[in-house]
């Protein structure tokens, strides 16, 4: 049986289910579209193993071929790259754990689009099935043809299975920093984070996953289909060789998902449970722009009242800080000198919309309130007030503690020194409308 591996766009992964797969293609004046594999129904999704991906010039039954290029598991591809303005075949088929071809599709396209657009491929059941592993040359390992290690097959049953590495960094929710600083290279590249595990006794080889096809406030839901960045290394350690691709415009950058297994001869053990990274984004950024923004408080101003309180936010930019875009944040309503900002810091991403929210206390008042960011910053949104008990002093410090629960969304906690003069912190979870009531923990507890 003769071995068919034909070109890819991204790569052939093993993946446990199936449901779609995202690529971007550059297009010469215009944006780049967005290429999006789906399964026609159930079935065919819970029976693939790979997607395979093809670009034709001509259409669907073009002679040329793009991209030719053979990926199998493990390695990383960066694509055809910027396709010239004509018709093209966008054609896609899955293939199933035995090495058997059994779903296709394909949509014929003209480049360049007038806008932004998704190019959608719809995979059918193939009119005939197709095995595609050459069994005299290699292995057919759960969906990918890899090779024999020994003149015999090998038996991955008989193999003992490595133990599950534990990720170590990025932590769920870190940020890479800003897309404007590409020019940076090593580990401070904001587009090439260096991702990290623990070892374990008798792997041989790790690999792992990167992918942006999740639910932003859902990292389990990756569907690990066809991935940004698969690699597999010896080392504990890798970062990708070129940059992921993200947004440019409000909010920029974008969340990957990632996980990794290790592997023993042709045994691999399971993947871990995915982490986050929000890759070229700032934890300061409440525009979405890029560019770290700065927020000053300003406990003792005089609004409606003596020591009312208010909180400055200046927004970054390319030339800096611009002075006259600026939002003044107060409590217009308060009849008490509250120190509204006494306590303020970055919340991270409570909403996982992609921009950073604020978190700002009082000294006096009991509570705290939250500012979500959003493309025009912090001033046009609507605060989210978050209620103590009267005397506390609940808000005399704030903090954004990171993602605890690993959700997709930020967590914060709130200070109180005043119960019966030990004191207390509260723990509040993000959600999709900010912060989530009544608290999930507080210490110490009442007794």
């Amino acid at each position: 049986m003769t071995a068919r591996r034909s070109a890819t766009v991204m790569a052939i992964l093993l993946v446990a289910a199936a449901a779609s797969l995202s690529a971007v293609f550059g297009c010469p004046d215009s944006s780049n579209a967005r290429l999006h594999v789906s399964f026609a129904d159930e079935p065919l999704r819970a029976r693939a193993a790979i997607v395979q991906v093809n670009v034709y010039r001509g259409g669907c039954d073009g002679s040329e071929s793009v991209y030719d290029a053979e990926v199998l598991r493990g390695a990383s591809d960066p694509g055809p790259g910027p396709l010239e303005a004509g018709v093209y075949g966008f054609s896609a088929r899955a293939g199933d754990a035995e090495c058997v071809y059994f779903a296709e599709g394909c949509v014929v396209r003209t480049l360049p689009l007038d806008t932004d657009d998704v190019i959608e491929i719809i995979l059918r059941a193939s009119e005939e099935e197709e095995a595609y592993c050459d069994y005299e040359g290699g292995i057919c390992n759960d969906g990918l043809c890899v090779p024999e290690t020994s003149d015999a097959d090998v038996d991955s049953d008989t193999e003992v299975r490595p133990e599950t590495p534990s990720l170590l960094s990025p932590h769920n929710g870190w940020s890479t920093g800003s897309v404007h600083a590409t020019q940076r290279i090593g580990e401070h590249a904001p587009l090439r984070p260096t991702f990290r595990w623990t070892a374990v006794d008798g792997a041989d080889r790790y690999q792992i996953q990167v992918d942006d096809g999740c639910d932003a406030s859902q990292p389990e839901t990756c569907e690990w289909v066809v991935v940004e960045f698969p690699d597999e290394t010896s080392d504990t350690h890798t970062r990708p060789d070129i940059d992921l691709p993200v947004e440019i415009t409000a909010p920029v950058g974008r969340r990957y998902a990632w996980r990794v297994r290790a592997c023993s001869g042709s045994a691999c053990s399971d993947w871990t449970a995915p982490w986050y990274v929000n890759v070229g984004r700032l934890p300061n950024d409440y525009n979405g722009d890029g560019y770290s923004d700065v927020v000053i408080s300003a406990p003792g101003y005089a609004g409606a009242v003596e020591k009312q309180g208010a909180v400055y936010v200046f927004y970054g930019s390319e030339e800096g800080f611009d002075y006259e875009n600026r939002d003044r944040l107060e409590e217009s309503t308060t009849s008490e000198a509250s120190q509204f900002g006494w306590s303020v810091a970055p919340a991270g991403d409570v909403d996982a919309d992609g921009y950073a929210d604020l978190i700002v206390g009082t000294r006096s008042a009991d509570h705290v309130v939250l500012y979500r960011g959003g493309p025009n910053g912090l001033g046009p949104s609507t605060p989210q007030p978050i209620e103590g008990v009267t005397g506390t002093r609940f808000g005399y410090w704030v903090a954004g503690i990171g993602d605890l629960d690993a959700d997709g969304h930020a967590d914060v906690a709130i200070g109180a020194p005043r119960p019966a003069q030990d004191g207390q912190v509260f723990i509040f979870r993000g959600n999709e409308q900010g912060l989530e009531e009544p608290p999930i923990a507080r210490e110490p507890q009442p007794g």
